[in-house]
């Protein structure tokens, strides 16, 4: 019954998607959020009813589908997927990096969050591919004071004196105690503002792998926002990456750019910072070796959503 209102809630639109809101947010209420399930990719999935994902994914056309295109150029290039997921939630990114099922795909997938965690080990624990780890991943090894902040389905840390104390580690730290997953390619940070953090405990990995590395530029709570997200860009200019891929929070893409052209990475946070009602941006780098073909791929993966021929004749001249 409940997979079934949250296959209502997100086909439905207009009058009835009200209805069928109403009738989650009791059930969320009257159950304390009960588990339901949507499927992604042929893998059932297994989600608090609070969660935000499963009417994104319907209501959004290219909401959470830059990791499914990730896959297609790794299975189209012959690359075997080996992918750090940060943040990883319930495990519902993982499915979409895992969209062709691949048997030698490894995952390790890091999420600290109780609540999450256990929807994390009911999808993913038992399949041997999967690594999973229960710490907050970050720029320094310690233990830290720490609350969580839920909303919708994900959370974010909330430093604090009186939070419990939560042990936090460097993602070279964590890949030091692997068996399976020594060299990922893929790297993806969804920590709801933590990201920067994530990035300055990795630097032994990037610089010794060169991976794909998916991040979310975030600003809660953090007042030097704007000075962290440039340093993260001029490091990872540093490490060897000059391509920068830009995405807005709904998975629409904003453009292909040079990772140090900072005088343009200041121009599209002042719109994040202003702007009504925008909440973040996807920021993707690409190894020097795949950024162009990757590039063309993205060009045609769009153009070819357009909805309407006159909006696809006049964005195909902006590419030919």
């Amino acid at each position: 019954m409940i997979s079934f209102l949250t296959q209502q809630h997100s086909n439905s639109k207009g009058f009835m998607k009200r209805i069928w809101g109403l009738v989650r947010v009791i059930l969320i209420t009257v159950f304390s959020d009960p588990k339901t399930s949507y499927v992604i990719n042929g893998k059932k999935i297994i989600v608090p009813l609070s969660h935000a994902v499963p009417d994104y994914i319907s209501s959004f056309t290219h909401y959470d589908n830059l990791p499914i295109r990730i896959a297609n150029f790794f299975d189209k290039n012959n690359i075997e997927i080996r992918c750090v997921d940060v943040g990883a939630n319930v495990g519902d990114t993982l499915a979409l990096f895992d969209s062709h099922n691949k048997i030698e795909s490894k995952f390790l997938a890091i999420e600290p969050h109780i609540k999450f965690s256990k929807y994390l080990d009911l999808n993913w624990k038992s399949d041997e591919r999967v690594e999973i780890i229960y710490e907050i991943c970050s720029s320094k090894d310690e233990f830290s004071s720490n609350t969580f902040v839920e909303k919708s389905g994900t959370a974010f840390i909330n430093l604090n004196d009186n939070g419990e104390p939560i042990k936090q580690r460097t993602l070279d730290s964590m890949l030091k105690e692997l068996k399976n997953l020594k060299k990922p390619n893929i790297i993806k940070i969804d920590t709801d503002g933590y990201d920067f953090e994530v990035l300055k405990g990795a630097k032994h990995t990037i610089t010794n792998n060169m991976p794909w590395i998916m991040f979310e530029v975030f600003t809660i709570q953090n007042k030097n926002y704007v000075e962290d997200c440039i340093n993260s860009l001029v490091d990872l200019k540093n490490y060897g990456y000059s391509s920068l891929f830009i995405y807005d929070n709904l998975g629409n893409y904003h453009g292909n750019y040079q990772i140090d052209d900072i005088a343009f990475i200041k121009k599209i946070l002042f719109y994040q910072l202003t702007a009504d009602s925008f909440y973040c941006f996807d920021f993707l780098v690409v190894p020097e070796d795949f950024s162009n073909s990757f590039l063309k791929d993205e060009l045609s993966y769009f153009i070819n959503s357009c909805g309407d021929a006159t909006m696809f004749e006049n964005a195909k001249k902006l590419i030919d």
